[in-house]
């Protein structure tokens, strides 16, 4: 259970007794425990002693025998992991130290701390989630999906995982049409485990091509090669486009970047828009899924708690190259009303809060601290 630090035990100008620091004087000039950061624009704000918000310390550790310094901005009557409207920060211990004992010192220094996030453990997969749009409506045509993985799926909106050795992986998605039972397919060929893929958007007028236009996933630049039935190159180097007579063509765009990503989709495209059969287009979204290091030291999580009880946590996602928690200033401090030490520590961050599922996550801006936290 977290300890109240009752320094700043202040509600509506009236001092509030608290353990046995009753007889401590609050002078202008004394320190004030608070955050501040912005949330989508929004300013937010906790400072301790503006009821109903206390600062609460505390020291864990975990099942590796590693210590955490608590320190959480929450209602003064709540005391679960879940307090509405709370701001947890938790320092880890640089090392593993004997019962009783932590390296507070080494671990509480001036400078930038990393994340305790997935971010510097092994990838294991990388969860690919797909969207298709087809030209018909729905139940005039079928679905089949070969992911390349030894999985298949006949859903509109289908998922699946590739190994982080999976490499250059191909994904069919196949369509037939109902009433004429003809077969189109969309075919991609990509390297998950990176960020590399690549698609296009095209137009026709009277059987020639009059619009062309790549999008791209990775570092550029890209080198793009085209084939509409001559084999691969350039577009300049291509033939004249005319496909006048044609009601469709089966075309390819390859994109190679100087990082080395290469990607090719091709598709079946309508020459014309009169001709009534079914064609499926496709987008996907990554997210990558590591085996996170618990024996990692000397690193900070930041927890918050929305008003509806949902708990956002710094590790449960990757953090961005922006991203940021450095300490400023620490001192030490009062013990708390269990008589546990502890430190006053002054924090600058920036950093990203994930949900329950990495992709919902909050970001924290201008974020600045002045925090408790217990230790041995």
């Amino acid at each position: 259970m977290m300890s109240r630090l009752c320094l700043l035990c202040i509600c509506l100008g009236t001092f509030i007794g608290c353990s046995n620091d009753d007889d401590v004087n609050i002078v202008d000039g004394d320190a004030v425990f608070y955050t501040r950061f912005e949330v989508n624009g929004n300013s937010y704000e906790l400072e301790a002693g503006n009821y109903p918000i206390y600062m609460k310390t505390d020291t864990r550790r975990d099942e590796n025998g590693v210590y955490s310094f608590v320190g959480e901005f929450s209602d003064f009557n709540c005391f679960d992991q879940d307090c509405s409207g709370a701001v947890r920060f938790i320092f880890r211990d640089d090392s593993v130290i004997e019962q009783g004992r932590s390296n507070i010192n080494e671990s509480l220094r001036t400078g930038v701390l990393p994340f305790y996030t997935p971010y510097d453990s092994l990838l294991s997969a990388v969860e690919v989630s797909f969207e298709s749009s087809t030209s018909k409506t729905a139940g005039t045509f079928d679905l089949l999906w070969d992911f390349g993985n030894g999985e298949t799926s006949i859903v509109d909106e289908p998922s699946t995982q590739y190994t982080s050795q999976q490499g250059e992986v191909t994904v069919l998605c196949q369509t037939t049409d109902r009433d004429s039972l003809t077969v189109t397919s969309n075919r991609l060929t990509a390297d998950f485990t990176v960020d590399c893929g690549v698609d296009f958007t095209y137009q026709f007028s009277t059987g020639q091509i009059s619009a062309l236009n790549t999008q791209t996933r990775g570092d550029g630049p890209f080198t793009f090669e085209w084939d509409f039935g001559y084999g691969f190159m350039p577009l300049s180097d291509q033939p004249p486009l005319d496909f006048s007579g044609r009601d469709s063509i089966y075309a390819c765009l390859r994109a190679q970047s100087a990082t080395g990503c290469t990607s090719t989709r091709c598709k079946t495209l309508l020459v014309n828009q009169n001709y009534d059969i079914a064609v499926t287009d496709f987008d996907f979204d990554t997210r990558r899924i590591y085996d996170v290091n618990l024996e990692h030291f000397s690193e900070f999580t930041l927890e918050y708690v929305n008003e509806a009880g949902q708990r956002y946590s710094s590790r449960r996602g990757e953090q961005p190259e922006s991203s940021f928690i450095r300490i400023v200033d620490v001192i030490d401090y009062k013990e708390n009303a269990e008589n546990i030490p502890t430190k006053k520590v002054t924090v600058e961050f920036e950093l990203r809060v994930f949900g329950s599922e990495p992709e919902g996550y909050l970001t924290l801006e201008s974020g600045t601290a002045v925090v408790a936290v217990g230790h041995p």
